[in-house]
């Protein structure tokens, strides 16, 4: 039997982005507030000085975090686990061709963030629609066993369907876009029947089942056949409702009535209904996940102790002071910055068409096997 995750709620737009203002845009007005908002606090925050050091630089990006696949760091000590896409079991020639997450990857990256010393928070960054329920719940359960170790915050830029949100919510927040669909909560399971198509193709098939099992092949034309595939439905949706009931701290009662009946609830209406907890953008999330993880800082000389803030909406510290740099040396700090940038970029896009060229020629190299001799080969 195949197990699919029902993705409820009209698909997100496909959005084109051009740093290029002059040019034409097709971008949802929220979307474009939000990356005209990025901008200009970048902007401000080089003003202030703080992009003159390369550092700062590099800090203001994530950089990826070895021994992992999928998570990058801010700031030195910030952990983004990126979870974008259909979200599968294992991983394959085909996953790593599509750049789809993977349940085994993910738990793997998590397990050496949870034992990274030099981490101290974690942001889930979310934007999928679902995937597989099969190693769903042992991730969320690997998410939800982190609370009381490291801050985990689950951010959903666009949206956490099903699988998705189940995951979201296993964290200890959940901080959502205003415009991030959340929920679909429930599981559906699609069995075809091919008898009618087998007939006219001359095709009859018969199937013994052993005398002690006749609930293994139910006959679903009957009321008592989908009766058993129902209730293997039901139960896969009740473990799903359990589990988001206990990451939330509510009633399983509540899950069912006010978490979207199977539906999406977008942004604000998402948080009023109990499923995330305030609506934000992604750096002031990164910017509070920082300020959680942050040991207290000793009294100054004043004799005041210093504040340390959990409100996601509050402003971030000041800049620390940098030297003074001629234009000169600023310029050229940043023409070596783009051109290790440039550099990667180049180093990453090449390991890409080499990892992709492989899998291509172990897939037609596979198909070429079945067809004799004379077959064209990928290297010809």
């Amino acid at each position: 039997m195949e197990v699919k995750e029902l993705n409820v709620g009209p698909p997100t737009p496909t959005i084109f982005y051009d740093l290029n203002m002059g040019s034409a845009w097709a971008l949802a007005e929220n979307a474009l507030d939000s990356l005209m908002s990025a901008g200009e606090t970048a902007f401000e925050r080089f003003a202030r000085g703080e992009f003159l050091e390369p550092e700062a630089l590099e800090a203001y990006r994530a950089t990826h975090l070895p021994g992992t696949r999928r998570i990058g760091v801010r700031g030195r000590d910030t952990a983004i686990v990126y979870l974008e896409g259909t979200l599968v079991k294992r991983e394959s020639w085909l996953s790593q061709l599509l750049g789809l997450p993977t349940y085994e990857t993910v738990f793997r990256d998590l397990h050496v963030v949870a034992n990274n010393d030099n981490i101290k928070s974690i942001v889930l960054y979310i934007d999928s629609p679902g995937g597989e329920v099969h190693g769903c719940g042992a991730l969320a359960e690997a998410v939800y066993a982190l609370r009381g170790k490291k801050p985990v915050t689950a951010y959903v830029s666009g949206q956490a369907c099903s699988a998705a949100y189940w995951i979201a919510s296993a964290a200890e927040r959940v901080v959502v876009s205003d415009s991030a669909m959340l929920g679909s909560i429930g599981v559906s399971m699609t069995l075809t029947d091919t008898s009618k198509a087998d007939e006219k193709r001359g095709i009859k098939r018969f199937e013994f089942v052993s005398s002690n099992a006749p609930n293994k092949r139910p006959k679903l034309d009957t009321e008592a056949g989908r009766s058993v595939v129902q209730k293997i439905v039901d139960d896969l949706a009740d473990v799903f409702i359990k589990s988001v009931a206990k990451h939330r701290r509510v009633s399983t009662q509540t899950v069912v009535d006010k978490f979207g009946q199977g539906g999406v609830e977008v942004g604000a209406n998402a948080v009023k209904a109990g499923m995330a907890d305030n609506v934000d953008q992604f750096e002031n999330v990164l910017a509070s996940a920082q300020r959680r993880a942050a040991p207290p800082r000793a009294a100054g000389s004043s004799g005041r102790q210093s504040h340390q803030s959990t409100d996601a909406n509050e402003p971030t510290a000041a800049a620390s002071a940098v030297p003074h740099r001629s234009p000169e040396e600023v310029a050229k700090m940043i023409a070596d910055h783009k051109a290790a940038q440039a550099a990667e970029a180049a180093r990453i896009e090449a390991e890409k068409k080499t990892r992709i060229d492989a899998l291509w020629k172990a897939a037609v190299d596979r198909v070429n096997e079945g067809m004799g001799p004379h077959a064209v080969k990928s290297d010809h």
